[in-house]
C-alpha cells in the first residue's frame, strides 16, 4: 500500500510534462490520455529526418504527429521509412522546404505553402498520400510546389493546386506519378501544373487533361496522352526526325573549325602533330555520329564522319587538318582571330611610326619584319611563309580607344619607355595611367627633364598596391590626380612644372587609400580644389610643402579638408582672393624655420617664411660684425637705429643689393660701434 502512494504521487506530479509530449515519443506515468501533436524542425538545412536532435522535444514525428517545417528543412534518404497518419505541413510561418533522396515517406495528407511558402522534392524513393478527398494541397494560404525529379509519387486522391488565397505549381521533370483518384486527378483554383518529363498515371480516361491553359507541357519530344481502357499515360516519345548536322566542330587546343556544308576544316600551326588528334563535336538532336566525339583519329589525311538521324537517315561529313606556318603572337597585345589581328592601342598615339613585335612557327619567317616601323593609320598585310606549305597573310588592324594604362616597369623606371606600360604604349591624351598594382608593389616612374607629358583626364597611384610617382624635371599637364586613389600612393615634385586643369578638384589626396603629396621643388599649377581625402571616403591626405611653388587659381578655399594635413614648411603659396586665414584651420600645420608670412596684395594671397638669416654678430676691437643669407637673388635691405620705437621708415639704411644664396652669407661691419650708445640692425627680404 505505502509503494502504491508512491506511484500515485509521481502519476500526478509528471501528468502536465506527460501532456506536453507528443504521442509514442516516451512512457508516461498516469492515466491522462495524450492526442498527437504538432512538432516543430529545429534543425539545420539538409539535416538528416531520423535524427530526434533536429525535432522539436527531441521525437521524430510518427504516428498522428503532424510535422512542421518553417526554414530550409530536413533531407529524408535511402535509410528512412516515414509513417504518418495525420497531415504534414511546410511553410506555416516561414519558407519550409524538404528534400526526399530516398526511402519511403506513407502520409495521409501534404501542405507545402500551408500559410507561407514551402516546397517537396522529390528525387528519389517513394511518397505515399493515402488520404481520400484530396492528399497534396499545395498552396493553402502561401505559395506551395512540389517538384518531382525521380522516384514515384503514390496519391490516393486529388492534387490540388491554391485554396484560399494561395498558389500552388507541380513541376515533374522524371519519376512517376500514380494517380488513383477516380474523377480529375488535379484540381486547379491558383497555379499550373509543368510536365517536363516522366510518366504520369492516372485513373480513367484523362487524355483530355493536357488541354486544359494550367497545364503546362515543357518537355523534349512529342507529347502523348494514351488511354488503355484502365488508366491514362502521360509521357513524351523521343524526337524523330531527319536532322543530321554536325552543328559543332572543335579541337581542344587548336579551337573551331569550320562547317562549310559536308566540309569542316582547320588549320593548325606548323610543327603540330595531327596524327592523334581528338576533336569535339555535337550533332542534331537524337541524331548519332561515328567516329565518336572525343575519339583520337589521324588527320594526317582527311577522315570522315558520318550521322545517323533518328529516322535512320544518314549524312557523311569530311574532316580536313592543313598544316600551316603561323602568326603566334603580334604586339604586343593583339587578338589574333584566324587571319584577323586587330592591335588595341590608347587613343592619342602617333600611328604613323609604330613598330610592332612578333612571333611565327618555329621554320617559318614573317614580312615584313618584326620591329619594323609602319604607318597604321590603314591596316597593314603581314605574310608568314615556309618551305612546302601554304602561304598565310595576316591583316593587321589597328584599334583605338581610350583605356587605362598599368605601369608595369621596375622603381624609378623612364616614364617615356614603352616596355614600362601596358601593351607597350606609353600613356597620353585621354588615357589614365594607373601607378600600383598589384604584382608591381612599391614601384612607380620618373618623370624628368626631357618628358613632356600632356594628359587630359586622371593619373591615379595606388590601385591594388603601393605606388608612387617622382617629378625631377620636365613637365606633366593632366586633367587630375588621384595619390592614394585605393591603396597607397604619392606624388613627389622636386623639379619641373605640374599643371592641373580640371575646375572641380584636380589634386585628390588620399579617396580609399593613404595619399601624400610632396612638393619639394618646381611649380605646381593647380585650377581646382586640393581635397584631403574627401567627404564619405576612408582615405587620408596629407599636402607636405618644402620648397618650390604653388599657384592656385581656384576661386575658392584652395584646400578641401576631409582627413588629413596641410605641413606647409618652405617655398611660395599663391592663392586666388583673400584667404590670410587659411592658416588658422586646425589641419593647417606651420613646419618651416623662421616666421610665416601671410600677405594679400588685393587679388592674391601670398603664403611664405621669412628667410633671410642672421648669425652670432661678433664684437673685437675691430669692431662690431655680422653676416646674413637667404635665397639667391632675392632682394634684400639692411636698416639700423638708435632708437628702435622709430618707424622702419626713418630707420637709416646702410646697404641693399640680392642675396647670394644660404651657403654665401653677407658680411657687414660697423668700426667704431663705441660712438654711440647702443645700435639696432634689422635685415629685410624681400
Amino acid at each position: 500500500m505505502k509503494i502504491q502512494n508512491i506511484v500515485t504521487n509521481i502519476s500526478d506530479n509528471l501528468k502536465h510534462l506527460a501532456l506536453a509530449l507528443p504521442l509514442g515519443a516516451a512512457v508516461f506515468f498516469g492515466t491522462g490520455q495524450v492526442d498527437g501533436q504538432n512538432i516543430e524542425y529545429t534543425g539545420t538545412a539538409g539535416g538528416a529526418w531520423s535524427d530526434p536532435a533536429n525535432w522539436q522535444y527531441g521525437v521524430v514525428p510518427t504516428g498522428v504527429d503532424q510535422p512542421i517545417i518553417d526554414s530550409v528543412g530536413p533531407t529524408i534518404g535511402a535509410s528512412d521509412t516515414v509513417s504518418l497518419t495525420g497531415g504534414f505541413y511546410i511553410g506555416n510561418g516561414g519558407m519550409g522546404s524538404v528534400l526526399q533522396t530516398g526511402g519511403s515517406v506513407t502520409v495521409a495528407n501534404m501542405e507545402p505553402g500551408y500559410a507561407t511558402q514551402g516546397t517537396y522534392t522529390l528525387s528519389g524513393g517513394t511518397l505515399n498520400l493515402t488520404q481520400g478527398g484530396w492528399d497534396l494541397l499545395l498552396g493553402r494560404n502561401g505559395n506551395g510546389t512540389f517538384n518531382l525529379e525521380g522516384g514515384t509519387l503514390n496519391s490516393a486522391s486529388q492534387i490540388w493546386m491554391g485554396w484560399s488565397g494561395g498558389t500552388g505549381v507541380f513541376n515533374m521533370t522524371n519519376g512517376t506519378l500514380n494517380s488513383s483518384y477516380a474523377g480529375v486527378a488535379f484540381q486547379f483554383t491558383q497555379g499550373q501544373v509543368n510536365f517536363g518529363g516522366g510518366d504520369m498515371y492516372l485513373t480513367g480516361d484523362q487524355t483530355a487533361i493536357g488541354n486544359n491553359a494550367w497545364f503546362q507541357k515543357t518537355g523534349v519530344g512529342t507529347y502523348a496522352a494514351t488511354y488503355d481502357g484502365t488508366n491514362t499515360h502521360l509521357y513524351y516519345k523521343p524526337p524523330t526526325s531527319s536532322d543530321k548536322d554536325i552543328v559543332s566542330f572543335t579541337f581542344p587546343t587548336y579551337g573551331a573549325a569550320t562547317i562549310s556544308g559536308t566540309n569542316i576544316s582547320l588549320t593548325v600551326p606548323l610543327g603540330t602533330d595531327v596524327t592523334a588528334l581528338a576533336p569535339i563535336y555535337t550533332v542534331s538532336v537524337g541524331a548519332t555520329c561515328v567516329p565518336a566525339s572525343g575519339s583520337t583519329n589521324n588527320f594526317s589525311n582527311p577522315v570522315h564522319y558520318v550521322v545517323t538521324a533518328a529516322d535512320s537517315s544518314i549524312k557523311q561529313y569530311t574532316v580536313t587538318v592543313t598544316i600551316v606556318p603561323v602568326m603566334l603572337t603580334f604586339g604586343p597585345g593583339a587578338t589574333i582571330t584566324g587571319t584577323n589581328i586587330v592591335w588595341t592601342g590608347p587613343l592619342g598615339i602617333v600611328v604613323t611610326n609604330l613598330a610592332p613585335i612578333y612571333t611565327v612557327s618555329q621554320g617559318a619567317s614573317g614580312s615584313p619584319a618584326s620591329g619594323t616601323p609602319l604607318d597604321f593609320t590603314t591596316p597593314q598585310a603581314y605574310t608568314v611563309t615556309a618551305a612546302g606549305y601554304p602561304t598565310q597573310v595576316y591583316t593587321v588592324t589597328l584599334n583605338l580607344v581610350q583605356e587605362n594604362i598599368n605601369y608595369i616597369g621596375a622603381a624609378d623606371g623612364a616614364w617615356n619607355q614603352p616596355t614600362n606600360w601596358a601593351g607597350g604604349f606609353v600613356p597620353l591624351g585621354p588615357n589614365q595611367p594607373i601607378v600600383g598594382l598589384a604584382g608591381y608593389d612599391g614601384v612607380g616612374p620618373v618623370i624628368g627633364d626631357t618628358d613632356t607629358v600632356v594628359l587630359t583626364k586622371c593619373l591615379y597611384i595606388g590601385s591594388s598596391a603601393t605606388g608612387y610617382v617622382r617629378q625631377t624635371g620636365g613637365s606633366l599637364t593632366a586633367g587630375s590626380l588621384e595619390p592614394g586613389y585605393q591603396t597607397p600612393g604619392t606624388y613627389t615634385l622636386s623639379g619641373g612644372t605640374l599643371t592641373l586643369q580640371d575646375p572641380g578638384w584636380d589634386l585628390l589626396i588620399g579617396r580609399f587609400g593613404n595619399g601624400t603629396f610632396n612638393l619639394e621643388g618646381g611649380t605646381l599649377n593647380s585650377a581646382g580644389l586640393i581635397s584631403l581625402s574627401w567627404p564619405g571616403f576612408s582615405g587620408t591626405g596629407v599636402f607636405n610643402m618644402t620648397g618650390g611653388t604653388l599657384n592656385s587659381t581656384y576661386s575658392g578655399t584652395a584646400f578641401q579638408f576631409a582627413n588629413g594635413a596641410v605641413n606647409f614648411g618652405g617655398g611660395d603659396i599663391y592663392l586666388t582672393g583673400d584667404q590670410t586665414t587659411i592658416t588658422n584651420n586646425e589641419w593647417f600645420y606651420l613646419t618651416g624655420t623662421g616666421p610665416c608670412t601671410v600677405s594679400f596684395d588685393g587679388t592674391t594671397t601670398h603664403l611664405y617664411y621669412v628667410t633671410p638669416l642672421l648669425e652670432q654678430p661678433t664684437l673685437s676691437a675691430n669692431g662690431f660684425s655680422f653676416s646674413f643669407s637667404g635665397p639667391s637673388g632675392q632682394p634684400y635691405t639692411l636698416l639700423s637705429t638708435t632708437n628702435v620705437a622709430l618707424p622702419l621708415s626713418q630707420w637709416q639704411t646702410n646697404s641693399t643689393g640680392l642675396l647670394t644664396g644660404p651657403n654665401s652669407p653677407i658680411g657687414f661691419t660697423n668700426a667704431t660701434p663705441h660712438a654711440v650708445p647702443h645700435m639696432f640692425y634689422r635685415v629685410r627680404s624681400p
